[in-house]
C-alpha cells in the first residue's frame, strides 16, 4: 500500500533544504557587512545624529530560498487534505486546499455547504481530519497574524503571484549599549524615529542623542554593532527571519497530527 502523505512528507522534506540554505545565506550576509563602514555620528547641533548608509540588498538567491521554502509547504498543507479528502470517500476538486484564516466568521463562511468552492468539500465535517484543520487554524492563536499558517498563506500568495519576497532589517532601539559617550557628559534628550527598516537606497536617521552644552565633551562614539532583526515579507507583512522555520515546524506537526489518521 502506497503511503498517502508520501508527497506531503516530500514537500516538507524540500521546504527544509530551502529553509537551510535561505538562514545560511542571510546570516552569511549580515556577518560580511562591516558596520563600522556603514554607521555615521555626526554633529548636527544641538543633536549628535546616528545615521546609516543605505543597506545593501541580499544577494537575489536569499529571497528566492525563502520563497520556495514557503511555497513546499504550502503545497504540503494542500497535499494532505486532498489526501483527506479522498480518505473521507470525498472527490478532490479544482477548489481542494488546506484553508488558511485569521478570523473565525471567515473560516465558517468560506467551509459552508452553500459555498461552491468550499476547500474542505467531501470531509467530514464531525470527523478528526476536519478537526484537525480547524484547530490549526490562525484565528485559534492569541496573535493571528504572527501565526505560521498566516505566515505562509501571505508570503506564498506574493511570492506565487506577484513578486519576489523582500528582505528588510529594522534596528532595535530597546537600547542603545551600541553608542558610548564620555560618563561625564549629561544626556538631556534621546530621540528615535517610528519603527522603520534601514532603506536601500537613502540614509536612514537611526537615533539623536543631545547633551548639555555646559558640560564636557560627550565624545559619542560607536561601543559595538547596531543590533538589527532581519525581516521577510512582502512590505505589507513583515515576519521576522526565523519565521519560515517556525512555520516549517507547525507544518510538520500538523502531518505527525495527520498520520496517525491514515493507520
Amino acid at each position: 500500500m502506497s503511503d498517502p502523505l508520501f508527497g506531503a512528507n516530500a514537500k516538507l522534506g524540500r521546504a527544509k533544504q530551502h529553509v537551510d540554505i535561505y538562514e545560511r545565506d542571510l546570516l552569511a550576509f549580515f556577518k560580511s557587512y562591516s558596520e563600522a563602514k556603514m554607521i555615521h555620528i555626526d554633529f548636527e547641533a544641538p543633536w549628535y545624529a546616528v545615521w546609516s548608509e543605505p543597506f545593501p540588498k541580499p544577494p537575489v538567491g536569499v529571497v528566492l530560498s525563502a520563497g520556495d521554502a514557503i511555497n513546499c509547504l504550502r503545497s504540503a498543507l494542500d497535499y494532505l487534505v486532498c489526501e483527506l479528502v479522498l480518505k473521507s470517500g470525498g472527490e478532490v476538486t479544482q477548489y481542494t486546499q488546506f484553508p488558511i484564516y485569521r478570523a473565525p466568521g471567515k473560516f465558517v463562511e468560506a467551509v459552508s455547504l452553500k459555498n461552491r468552492r468550499n476547500p474542505l468539500a467531501g470531509l467530514d465535517r464531525k470527523g478528526n481530519a476536519w478537526a484537525l484543520v480547524e484547530r490549526s487554524q490562525p484565528y485559534r492563536s492569541p496573535n493571528p497574524i504572527s501565526h505560521p499558517l498566516h505566515v505562509i498563506h501571505a508570503l506564498s500568495n506574493t511570492d506565487k503571484h506577484r513578486l519576489l519576497l523582500g528582505q528588510l532589517s529594522f534596528p532595535r532601539f530597546d537600547r542603545i549599549d551600541w553608542l558610548a559617550w564620555n560618563p561625564d557628559a549629561v544626556l538631556l534628550e534621546k530621540k528615535i524615529p517610528a519603527l522603520q527598516p534601514v532603506s536601500h537606497e537613502n540614509r536612514t536617521d537611526i537615533c539623536s542623542l543631545r547633551f548639555d552644552p555646559s558640560g564636557p565633551d560627550p565624545q559619542v562614539r560607536m561601543n559595538g554593532k547596531v543590533p538589527l532583526s532581519p525581516t521577510i515579507g512582502n512590505g505589507d507583512w513583515q515576519f521576522a527571519f526565523t519565521a519560515i522555520g517556525n512555520a516549517h515546524e507547525y507544518v510538520s506537526g500538523i502531518l505527525r497530527s495527520a498520520a496517525v489518521l491514515f493507520l
